[in-house]
């Protein structure tokens, strides 16, 4: 059996069984994916038009570009965010081709003021995020800022918003300095944030087979955890192997990482390269959740109890 080297990011639709749904004409028609990228990318829009005419997609039916603080794009370039946005965007309109999706592009530390200005603008159903920062290291942010952002996190939740962050590259073991039972990341262990941990896919001949994300030749693989900041939310408790850890525990889910094989994202310039890590799955999950709630007409907000729930009744396997 052949097995691709790296993947088109349409093709995992197939590995999620998307096609159901885009043949019953449910494409994220109607929804407006939130996504936040720092500093951003000045050729995104073009990046896009060139993404869509190479993979025989629809353009996207608006991509608006928000800055919050002072917009200058080209920092993008010079930090990495560039790339990283690149690979935000294409995830998620491949997933979910009609999703509006609007990018948020700050230049400001505070998660915070981010979190509650997309909360006040009350314009997106989903809100990716694909970055995040050690808790042994959140000592480092003022504490204030964390608890201000958690806040918004739970305001927003309220209104029907669903947040998405990346559990991190580091494995088990790859944050762990100081923190026992694996270092995991902040946002993503936050307990109203859905956190996106990685796993490989295996496509051929429209079959999908998956597996743990659990090694690389250079290192990485999922993160995954138990929290020192957050206690184990309500959706969690359950009897099992798990029923004596009193920390919040990710990934919740877990989609397409490795970068072996990994995905071809368009960056600036047109330049192909394939790329990897959780950054993808927070992005993927995004565009499916905009696919679902297309089709269902409502929004979801908080979605880990449901992921839970569902997971308890079906043999551990939510979606």
């Amino acid at each position: 059996t052949e097995i691709l080297a790296s993947y088109n990011l349409p093709q995992l639709s197939e590995a999620y069984n998307a096609t159901p749904l885009y043949k019953e004409g449910y494409y994220g028609n109607g929804t407006n994916v939130g996504i936040i990228d720092y500093y951003g990318d000045p050729d995104i829009l073009q990046q896009i038009a060139y993404f869509d005419h190479v993979y025989h997609l629809p353009p996207p039916p608006s991509i608006n570009i928000v800055p919050i603080g002072q917009y200058n794009p080209y920092f993008g370039l010079c930090t990495g965010w560039a790339i990283e946005e690149s690979l935000d965007v294409e995830a998620v309109h491949s997933m979910a081709p009609m999703a509006n999706i609007t990018i948020y592009n700050p230049s400001i530390p505070d998660l915070a003021t981010v979190i509650g200005y997309i909360d006040q603008q009350h314009k997106v159903d989903v809100v990716s995020m694909s970055f995040g920062t050690p808790e042994r290291d959140i000592m480092e942010i003022p504490f204030s800022m964390v608890i201000q952002t958690e806040y918004y996190f739970m305001l927003g939740t309220l209104e029907g918003i669903s947040f998405i962050a990346s559990s991190g590259d580091g494995g088990g073991e790859g944050y762990s300095i100081g923190q026992p039972l694996g270092g995991i990341v902040w946002p993503s262990s936050s307990p109203f944030v859905t956190s996106a941990g990685g796993t490989t896919v295996y496509l051929s001949c429209k079959t999908a087979e998956q597996e743990a994300w659990s090694y690389s030749p250079k290192g990485a693989a999922s993160t995954g955890g138990v929290s020192i900041l957050f206690p184990q939310p309500w959706y969690q408790s359950m009897e099992g192997p798990f029923s004596t850890v009193e920390g919040r525990m990710t990934p919740d889910i877990g989609l397409n990482a490795n970068i072996y094989p990994g995905v071809n994202v368009v960056l600036p310039g047109n330049l192909t390269l394939i790329i990897g890590g959780t950054s993808e799955s927070s992005q993927l999950f995004a565009g499916l959740l905009a696919l679902l709630i297309s089709k269902l007409h409502t929004k979801f907000g908080l979605m880990n109890p449901l992921i839970y729930t569902l997971a308890e009744n079906y043999y551990n396997k939510a979606f």
